[in-house]
Parts: structure tokens; C-alpha cells; sequence
């Protein structure tokens, strides 16, 4: 059995997230849980900025920390 393992996004995964972003258009299918990655598209490391604030925010009655995967 495989098993799974959560990875926060890095550099060394733009590739393979534009591929995921790439696949959601290619099949006109909405793209949901990706953080945001869909509006930085050209400007991977603004996402990996923005990625690590949702992270590390301190919590509001409006905004809670999110974790984003890879």
C-alpha cells in the first residue's frame, strides 16, 4: 500500500503545480484547493509568499491559518 505524505510547496514543485493548474484548464474544470495558485500564475514564488502568510497568520474573527500542500 502507498502511502501519503503531506509536503509543503517548494520551489524545487513549480513545475509540477503549473502541470496541476494546466490539467484543471485543459478539461474546463474549476480549479478549487490549490491556495490561490491559479491567480499567480507567472509568479510562483508571490504564491510561496503568500502561502507562508495564510500559514502564519494570527488569528481574527475574519481570518483563520491555512495550510496549503503539495
Amino acid at each position: 500500500m502507498e502511502k501519503l505524505k503531506f509536503i509543503r510547496p517548494t520551489k524545487e514543485y513549480e513545475k509540477q503545480a503549473y502541470d496541476y493548474i494546466k490539467e484543471f484548464n485543459d478539461y474546463n474544470s474549476p480549479i478549487n484547493g490549490v491556495g490561490g495558485l491559479n491567480r499567480y500564475i507567472g509568479d510562483y514564488d508571490g504564491w510561496l509568499e503568500k502561502i507562508e502568510i495564510d500559514r502564519t497568520i494570527v488569528p481574527t474573527e475574519k481570518k483563520v491559518p491555512a495550510e496549503t500542500f503539495s
